[in-house]
């Protein structure tokens, strides 16, 4: 498949001597096409009915995974990538789909906050459960967003329906 040769070819590339930047995107394009190839097959799975067992997953790791899979997106758009890390302890999860979503999220982030501004990772544990934030310096979501924020699907902007966003995340 188209995605299992991208993955092939990179991990090729990455057997060469590049730069650090070059090998961290070369790194960046091989996670994200394992992402990719992850999102085909929830895709299938869910159509076929199939669902991601949950798992006990450490949660100490969630942020600094996560924002290493958005550095490289951070740093082309000249964003400081910050995070704030108190989780721990373990969380029953469908990991795969968890991550995707948040990661939806924090690519939201980053693609509405101008260059020059921060977006926030802020995890913290208590008590009685825990707790994410994603915050940006963006213009955030005008009220109809945010009423039909749960609906798949949905746009605020319908200028976006040619952007390459389909409203699935």
């Amino acid at each position: 498949t188209p995605l299992t040769l991208i993955g092939g070819n990179t991990e090729l590339l990455l057997c060469e001597d590049f730069p650090k930047k070059q090998a961290c995107m070369l790194h960046t394009i091989l996670q994200n096409t394992t992402r990719a190839r992850q999102y085909l097959s929830g895709l299938l799975d869910a159509s076929s009915g199939t669902k991601e067992p949950l798992i006990p997953f450490d949660l100490s790791v969630l942020l600094p995974d996560l924002a290493r899979s958005m550095q490289s997106f951070a740093e082309t758009k000249h964003i400081s990538l910050y995070v704030e890390n108190y989780l721990n302890g373990f969380y029953p999860l469908q990991k795969d789909h968890f991550f995707r979503a948040l990661s939806n999220v924090i690519q939201n982030a980053l693609e509405h906050t101008p260059s020059g501004k921060q977006v926030s990772l802020i995890g913290r544990t208590s008590d009685t459960g825990w707790e994410l934030l994603v915050c940006d310096e963006g213009d955030g979501f005008s009220p109809a967003a945010l009423h039909h924020a749960t609906e798949r699907l949905w746009r605020d902007d319908q200028a976006r329906r040619s952007d390459g966003h389909n409203g699935i995340g």
